[in-house]
């Protein structure tokens, strides 16, 4: 049987019920489609309500205390960090032979190749947010199109066993589209929501 291929999605600041697939009010064909396609996770707790420990724990499946990453690296001093001596997910996956990478924002204070990620890159949150969101997942697509042409110019399947991938970015602005969101708002009741909303954004609204 071919390894399949593995895509963890992780989405900062993004609550549950943002989802169409939960809230028919959300509009994300994209990630609903993702659902369809994949695991579709109901019931999964954050072991940490800060970003970094959360991700140490997703990491490394200890909890934030047994992995020592119980705050942000680098906040107010702390210098708790992961370190080659945890293993990782990216640890396991490439010991079972896949080519592993991490895009997006880790702050783990460590090289993503010392936890275990052969390819990747690391950006930080900088405004504006929706051009960071961007980069990720250009760097992302431009990993995955050489893997495609290296398939495509051997014609074998099996050129790297296929990637582990993790893509790591804020919620996603659907710049563009906030005009029909409004009125979708505006059609369910919702029309002080929308109101608000298009106050905040009215370059946009």
């Amino acid at each position: 049987m071919p390894q399949p291929h593995v895509l963890l999605f992780l989405c900062d600041q993004m609550q549950y019920q943002r989802q169409g697939m939960v809230d028919p009010l959300a509009c994300t064909p994209h990630l609903a489609r993702l659902a369809a396609e994949g695991v579709f996770f109901t019931h999964q707790y954050c072991a940490n309500a800060q970003c970094v420990p959360s991700r140490a724990s997703l990491q490394t499946g200890l909890y934030p205390h047994e992995a020592g990453v119980m705050i942000i690296y680098g906040f107010h001093g702390h210098t708790a960090r992961l370190t080659g001596d945890h293993l990782t997910v990216g640890h396991v996956f490439r010991e079972a032979g896949y080519t592993t990478a991490y895009f997006g924002k880790t702050h783990f204070g460590t090289p993503l190749a010392t936890l275990g990620y052969d390819r990747g890159s690391e950006r930080g949150a900088r405004p504006p947010l929706s051009a960071g969101d961007r980069a990720i997942v250009d760097d992302a697509l431009a990993l995955l199109a050489e893997w495609l042409d290296a398939m495509a110019a051997t014609s074998a399947v099996a050129v790297d066993p296929l990637r582990t991938v993790l893509l790591e970015g804020g919620p996603f602005h659907c710049r563009g589209r906030l005009p029909a969101y409004l009125e979708r708002l505006r059609a369910t009741g919702r029309a002080a929501h929308a109101e608000r909303l298009a106050a905040r954004h009215p370059t946009e609204a």
